[in-house]
Parts: structure tokens; C-alpha cells; sequence
């Protein structure tokens, strides 16, 4: 694939990001990225599925390694977006586009995952039980706890315990 073909994809998708983000704005509803609503756990499981959605169109997209940082940036908004863009005149624009995706993720987790959230998290998992016969609120919660704490439930006889 040309390097033409991928910034006219990249360019694409990020129109048809802006048109979701226009589509959202009009109707009320708002992707919420600030750090100062919802719980940790909102957060952390919000992290944690971009990611794994920007790694997924990486692979659908055959995204090269040099323009990952650059597409999965583009998608970014609200307080999230602000913070890439403090990164970038911190960091000098195309040293920000040298980085690979590795290293952006583990900013990120740095940034809006620190380890006293990581903790409160594991905690919440440790004791997490069932509350009355609650099964499918117990699974669900059980789910969204342990997407960012994988150490926890892998191999299979941690989730069991």
C-alpha cells in the first residue's frame, strides 16, 4: 500500500470522524473524555477499549507502524484532545510523530491511569460479590474490572479464585 493510498485513508477516516463527532454534537449526546466526570473505573475501561479499537482498525486499515500515532491522534477529543495537543507543543510536533504506538499508549497510561487508580481498581476487583441474585451485574461489573487489570484474571484459574 502507497503512502498516497494511506494518507488519503487516513484523511477519510478522519472526516468521517469529524461527521460522528458533528452527528453526536447535534443530537445531545457528547463522547466525554474529561478527566473530571465519571468514576475511575469509566475511565481506565474507556482507555483501555480505545486502544484495543485503534488497534483493531490498524489491522482492518494495514496501518503502518509511522502513521498509527498519527490516525489514532486524530480521534482523540474533549480533555483528552487537549492534553495531546499540550503534549505536542511540549514535545515539538515531529518528535510526536516519531513515537510509536507503544510509547503513546504508555503515555497515556502514565497520564490517565496512574498506579493509586490501578489499585483502586484491583481492590474493587479482589472484593467484588454478588449482591443478592444479581448474577448478570455481578458479571458485567466483574468484566469492566478486569479489562485493565488482565494480571489478575489470566491464566483462567485466577478468574475462577
Amino acid at each position: 500500500m502507497s503512502s498516497t493510498t494511506i494518507e488519503q485513508l487516513i484523511a477519510q477516516r478522519m472526516a468521517d470522524a469529524m461527521t460522528a463527532y458533528e452527528a453526536n454534537q447535534n443530537s445531545g449526546t457528547r463522547i466525554n473524555n474529561d478527566r473530571t466526570s465519571g468514576s475511575v473505573t469509566e475511565e481506565v475501561v474507556g482507555l483501555t477499549r480505545w486502544f484495543e479499537k485503534m488497534e483493531y482498525v490498524f489491522h482492518i486499515c494495514n496501518c503502518t507502524e509511522n502513521y498509527q500515532v498519527k490516525y489514532a491522534t486524530c480521534t482523540l477529543l474533549d480533555g483528552a484532545l487537549t492534553w495531546w495537543n499540550a503534549y505536542v507543543q511540549s514535545v515539538g510536533l515531529e518528535a510526536t510523530y516519531e513515537t510509536t504506538w507503544n510509547e503513546l499508549k504508555n503515555t497515556m497510561i502514565e497520564e490517565y491511569y496512574p498506579r493509586n487508580k490501578a489499585q483502586k481498581i484491583e481492590i474493587e476487583l479482589w472484593n467484588l460479590a454478588v449482591k443478592g441474585t444479581n448474577i448478570i451485574g455481578y458479571t458485567k461489573r466483574f468484566q469492566e474490572l478486569a479489562l485493565p487489570c488482565p494480571s489478575m484474571v489470566t491464566p483462567e484459574y485466577k478468574k475462577i479464585e
